[in-house]
C-alpha cells in the first residue's frame, strides 16, 4: 500500500524521517518537503494542494507535518466518501500531537496514529 508523508518546515521535514520509518511492513512511503527546506531522500514540492491532489487518489494513507489548518485546506476538495478516502493523519511540526484526521475507523488512520505517534514521540 502507497503513503504519503508531507511536510512544510525544515523541523517537519526531520520528523518526517522518523514518521516514514515508523509505517508497518508492507507500505511504500514517499515523502514530500516543501521546496524552501529540501531533505535527503524527499521529493520537493512547490504548492501542497496540487501535489496533495496528484497522490491523495492513490494512497492508503497521508501524512501532514504541519498544522491541522493547513492539511484540512488541502485535502477538502479531495474528500468522497468515507469507505474509499485513505487515511489521514495529522502532526505537529514539533511532533508532541499526531491526530487521526480522515478515514479513521474504516480507512485505519485511528490505528496509524497510534502506530506511528510512538515512533514520533506524540500524544495521539
Amino acid at each position: 500500500m502507497r503513503a504519503a508523508v508531507f511536510s512544510v518546515t525544515r523541523r517537519g521535514a526531520e520528523l518526517s524521517k522518523r514518521i516514514a520509518k515508523a509505517f508497518p511492513d508492507g507500505w511504500d512511503v514517499t515523502r514530500f518537503c516543501f521546496e524552501r527546506y529540501p531533505a535527503d531522500g524527499a521529493e520537493p514540492f512547490a504548492n501542497l494542494a496540487q501535489k496533495t491532489a496528484e497522490v491523495f487518489p492513490e494512497c492508503g494513507a497521508v501524512v501532514f507535518v504541519c498544522a491541522c489548518g493547513i492539511a484540512v485546506r488541502a485535502v477538502a476538495p479531495l474528500i468522497k466518501s468515507k469507505q474509499t478516502d485513505p487515511a489521514v493523519v495529522v502532526f505537529d511540526d514539533c511532533g508532541e500531537f499526531a491526530v487521526s484526521l480522515l478515514s479513521g475507523h474504516l480507512g485505519g488512520a485511528n490505528r496509524l496514529t497510534e502506530i506511528i505517534a510512538e515512533a514520533g514521540g506524540a500524544q495521539k
